[in-house]
């Protein structure tokens, strides 16, 4: 897939505001509405040739910035562990420390049920 100019825009905005990619559909698409920008920013970025796009431009940024990732975290800890810090700063760094981790992607669960009880009791 050929990038077109407003995929440059979104990707541009999506790497500058914090990967947000609601926001960044709707600099890109500005007609749309926020439930089509959610749902279209979403299939933009598991567009194989947006998302190597996407990382590539990480990459870059990182060895530009000369930060890892764990540097990142070790911050995030640091401030969320922090008393003396403002309680926005230290929940916002853990919510930034969940999803660096995926601790907020949804997990599968198997639940079986075994139930031996009948569904319908005679009245007799």
């Amino acid at each position: 897939m050929k990038l077109n100019n407003k995929h440059n825009l979104f990707i541009e905005t999506y790497l500058t505001n914090g990967y947000n990619g609601t926001d960044a559909y709707l600099v890109a698409y500005p007609k749309v509405g926020y439930d089509t920008a959610n749902a279209n920013s979403a299939r933009l970025l598991a567009n194989d040739s947006i998302k190597s796009v996407v990382e590539q431009k990480k990459k870059e940024l990182a060895n530009i910035c000369n930060v890892t990732k764990a540097e990142i975290a070790n911050v995030m800890r640091d401030i969320m562990n922090d008393t003396g810090a403002k309680n926005n700063d230290r929940i916002s760094a853990g919510n930034t420390l969940n999803k660096m981790f995926g601790y907020l992607a949804p997990t599968e669960q198997n639940i079986s049920l075994n139930v031996e009880q009948p569904l319908f009791l005679d009245n007799e």
